[in-house]
């Protein structure tokens, strides 16, 4: 019996666009306050300005780019309450991503937790703290992977890619405990004990967003 291929869809220009812009801001290719000329884009990607204004008009609406009528698009300043905002957004979301992950014992994500703590355990040992800080990002990744909730993962990589754009904590004056946070998460999910990883994460994110917000009042 032959099998018919289904027609592979393509991403919408605008679409595509914004995301090479997108990725460019939260990269720090693009700095804040830099103007987006859609003459100059659509000439770089070789299309009309129309899908260039797509992408505008997404991006906007994500909060990335700025749109000022008789200004034209610059790449959003975030300020102090977006940060303050967006950490109690992902707060809220990654506590119900640690519950449902210990709902499910953690899945098949469970083998690979267990191998990012002893990867970051090994890194502070070495004191590799900018290491353990990525490790650390991954962690939660595959934490919240592990929820098995498609919607809420896209939710949370779109909170999380927006943190990643507007600040840089230096972990390693608190590598040490938030590491041992992570520890106290996995045998939570493990054992599948959900009041446990709620009162863990929660408190785990608290002190995180404690940091910084200081940080945010030092600015």
């Amino acid at each position: 019996m032959r099998v018919e291929r289904q027609p592979q869809r393509k991403v919408p220009r605008g679409d595509a666009i914004a995301g090479t812009i997108r990725s460019r801001i939260i990269t720090g290719r693009l700095k804040p306050g830099n103007r987006l000329r859609e003459d100059r884009l659509a000439e770089e990607f070789g299309v009309s300005r129309v899908p260039i204004r797509e992408a505008i008009r997404r991006l906007d609406a994500e909060g990335y780019v700025t749109v000022t009528l008789n200004a034209g698009a610059r790449v959003s300043v975030p300020s102090a309450r977006d940060a303050h905002d967006l950490l109690q957004v992902r707060t809220s979301l990654e506590v119900l991503a640690a519950r449902l992950a210990a709902e499910r014992r953690g899945g098949d994500r469970l083998d690979q937790l267990a191998r990012l703590l002893r990867q970051g355990e090994n890194l502070l040992a070495e004191n590799k703290f900018s290491r353990v800080a990525a490790a650390a990002e991954q962690f939660h990744e595959v934490m919240i992977e592990a929820s098995g909730n498609e919607q809420l993962i896209r939710m949370l990589a779109d909170v999380r890619a927006k943190l990643a754009w507007i600040w840089t904590v230096n972990i390693e004056h608190r590598a040490p405990s938030s590491w041992e946070a992570h520890n106290e998460i996995y045998a939570a999910i493990r054992d599948g004990d959900i009041a446990a990883v709620t009162e863990i994460t929660t408190a785990h994110l608290a002190r995180d967003e404690m940091i910084r917000d200081e940080a945010i009042a030092d600015d």
